[in-house]
């Protein structure tokens, strides 16, 4: 699904940061994601919501579509168990539960029991996750995709990209270069954007702790502009496609945790296309809006 790839901007976010102690005095050298290492793990937590809207304009008149809203939480232990010959990104990794909630606004739950374990193969295309079995899928599919970390699935070092130009200070602001964040933003979503009305602003927050280890804090802020996106009906026309986000890494001062410490993250994504049913345009409007929060506490 389109909208799925669009709930979070994970993809297309640095993983994680290494700050460093080679800077000036009150400076702070960060270098974005180094090499996960298989097997590490973590105690994960997370809690996520997801809204999403669907209305057709059809004639000059508005008629709601579907309508769907998502709230899950998670607990329990984050294992990787494979990563990328050349660049060590994520390829794999399972999922312990001790605790797992997800209401679609039904006020079912559809959660799933204390010591299951989901394993996730990571792709190009994807995350696909299988328990008890089997592959998951639907719901309970969106929901695990929303509270658990996404990766790219390529294997090269993207997140360079967010290198800052040197040595910052709390409130310092970079951006990376337009024309090659456009090109991984498209390897990632086979999206392509338009650059000048795209804009990505990284800012040191400064140092912080996290769980009680050191840490330094950046806010990652995207506002996007699409012009082509991929799964639209042969004949649909794309009219707008806008994404904006703030995403706020809590990252540790302990060069060899690569994973973030904590993640706070909200996006909206506006969509429209118009395209033809029996001989009639129509005009298809989606909206979502989604919340993270996240935080991953090494296991030594």
């Amino acid at each position: 699904m389109i909208l799925r790839a669009l709930s979070t901007l994970a993809l297309a976010l640095p993983a994680t940061l290494i700050a460093q102690d080679a800077a000036a005095p009150g400076k702070r050298a960060l270098v974005f994601q180094r090499p996960e290492t298989k097997d590490a793990k973590y105690e994960l937590t997370s809690k996520a919501s997801f809204n999403q809207t669907t209305d057709f304009h059809i004639e000059g008149e508005v008629r709601p579509g579907g309508r769907k809203s998502m709230e899950v939480t998670l607990e329990g232990t984050f294992a990787v168990t494979a990563v990328s010959p050349t660049a060590g990104n994520v390829t794999g990794y399972t999922f312990t539960i001790n605790k797992m909630t997800l209401t679609d606004g039904s006020g079912a739950d559809d959660g799933l029991e204390p010591g299951t374990v989901i394993t996730a193969k990571v792709e190009k295309a994807g995350t696909t996750f299988y328990a008890h079995g089997g592959e998951v899928k639907g719901t309970l599919k969106d929901g695990l995709a929303e509270a658990l970390p996404q990766f790219s699935g390529l294997d090269e070092p993207h997140d360079e990209l967010f290198h800052p130009p040197g040595p910052v200070a709390p409130g310092d602001k970079w951006e990376p270069d337009k024309t090659k964040y456009a090109e991984t933003l498209q390897k990632i979503r086979h999206a392509e954007l338009d650059s000048e009305k795209s804009k990505v602003r990284l800012t040191y927050s400064g140092p912080a702790k996290a769980d009680g280890m050191e840490a330094d804090t950046v806010l990652i802020s995207h506002s996007v502009t699409y012009t082509k996106f991929p799964g639209l009906p042969d004949d649909a026309v794309l009219k707008s496609a806008t994404e904006t986000s703030d995403v706020t890494i809590a990252i540790a001062k302990d060069a060899k945790i690569s994973a973030p410490l904590s993640e706070r993250a909200n996006s909206d994504f506006d969509f429209s296309f118009t395209t033809n049913r029996d001989g009639n345009e129509y005009e298809v409007v989606y909206k979502t809006h989604s919340d993270v929060r996240r935080t991953m506490k090494p296991v030594k």
